[in-house]
């Protein structure tokens, strides 16, 4: 029994040992394997550095590339930049020379002008080299008035006809409407001193704002353009002008001579000062063929139209005592009715406190009968007043 087991032992023995061979090739297998699969790594690793290191050169080549690109492109710029500066400057100087050539040009015709037509004005600018300074500078300053004088006139005479004519109309009509507005407070209204100032101012007011209007579209005085192209036609209009503002200021002396009052006394002054100032500032000047240029007028004839406005709506108040009757309720209309009824209607009295005149009509019958309907006037003149009212509500 003991070498039974001890062969069963050595049998167990063998088997186990055949087993550890078994297992010692096939380690010895992987192993290899796992030794090749190294080799492979190694190589793949080494074929992966060698492809990291020629993309870190080809990245370096690119980035140098890059970087000179950049240079070239920059450099590139600073040549346009450059060229675009020394073009700028040739232009400048192109610029300068063909105002040289233009100069030269006009230098060269105005010397052969001279050569083969000289005229009085060269010959004396010749002579004057040997006067005395005075005679020098007489000449001077007669030379430029009448080259101003000549610019001014060509300057003129370059408007067209359309707008000459359209400022004489409206000038003229100006005229023509104050004329007609005269004849019908003559034909058909009670003639007053008060009415007859009224009418002055108003015809004054418009003249000014149209003149005032005209100067701020041509950027001239009309009076100027028109006496430049029309003389007799711009004497015929001065003419008729201060001989209106004569009367209207004789008009105005005798509505002070009539009703002494310190606002009438105003009004004198100012309109004395207007005319004196119009007469210095634009009235002179165009009779002497002087001519300036500018918006200037417009404030003077602006200032004018102010004026003679505010004299003209004195005179509607004190044609037009509305307060009595309750002013302040009545609408535009109404009012502008009322003024028209009591400057048509010779039945209702005017008020005198403020300026009004006496009427001038020619004494067709005996004094007593004047002093008599007078008399009537002056004593129902709120009756008058509340008619006329009551018939403008009614309507």
């Amino acid at each position: 029994e003991t070498v039974e087991e001890l062969r069963a032992v050595v049998a167990e023995l063998d088997g186990a040992i055949e087993r550890g061979e078994v297992k010692v090739a096939e380690l010895r297998s992987e192993k290899e394997e796992v030794i090749a699969e190294r080799k492979r790594t190694d190589v793949e690793t080494e074929h992966m550095n060698g492809a990291k290191q020629w993309e870190a050169g080809e990245k370096a080549k690119f980035q140098k590339t890059l970087a000179d690109a950049n240079a070239k492109i920059r450099a590139e710029q600073e040549r346009i930049a450059h060229s675009v500066l020394h073009m700028h400057e040739l232009e400048r100087e192109i610029t300068v020379l063909q105002a040289k050539l233009t100069s030269l040009t006009e230098r060269k015709s105005e010397t052969e002008r001279r050569y083969y037509q000289p005229s009085l004005e060269d010959m004396l600018d010749y002579k004057s080299r040997s006067w005395s300074p005075l005679s020098q500078q007489m000449y001077n300053k007669t030379k430029g008035v009448i080259t101003g004088y000549e610019e001014m006139t060509a300057m003129q005479r370059r408007v067209p006809r359309v707008v000459v004519a359209v400022v004489f109309l409206m000038l003229y009509g100006v005229l023509v409407a104050s004329a007609y507005a005269l004849y019908f407070v003559f034909s058909r209204v009670r003639v007053t001193v008060s009415k007859l100032v009224l009418l002055g101012d108003a015809s004054f007011a418009l003249y000014w704002l149209v003149a005032c209007i005209l100067t701020l579209v041509l950027v001239r005085d009309p009076t100027a353009l028109i006496a430049s192209r029309a003389p007799r036609l711009s004497a015929i209009f001065q003419f008729l002008w201060i001989v209106a503002f004569i009367s209207y200021a004789l008009l105005r002396i005798l509505q002070l001579a009539v009703h002494m009052a310190l606002p009438i006394l105003m009004e004198l002054v100012c309109v004395i000062v207007v005319g004196q100032h119009y007469y210095l500032r634009v009235w002179r000047p165009c009779m002497l063929d002087i001519y300036p240029t500018g918006s200037a007028f417009s404030m003077y004839y602006l200032c004018y139209c102010c004026l003679f406005l505010a004299f003209a709506l004195n005179k509607l108040q004190s044609l037009a005592p509305l307060q009595p009757m309750g002013g302040s309720k009545l609408t535009v209309t109404e009012w502008f009715r009322i003024v028209r009824a009591r400057f048509l209607n010779p039945n209702i009295p005017e008020n005198s406190s403020s300026g009004g005149g006496g009427p001038l009509e020619p004494n067709h019958g005996a004094a007593a009968n004047a002093m008599q309907s007078q008399a009537q006037a002056q004593a129902q003149p709120d009756l008058a007043l509340a008619d006329l009212f009551a018939n403008i509500r009614n309507d």
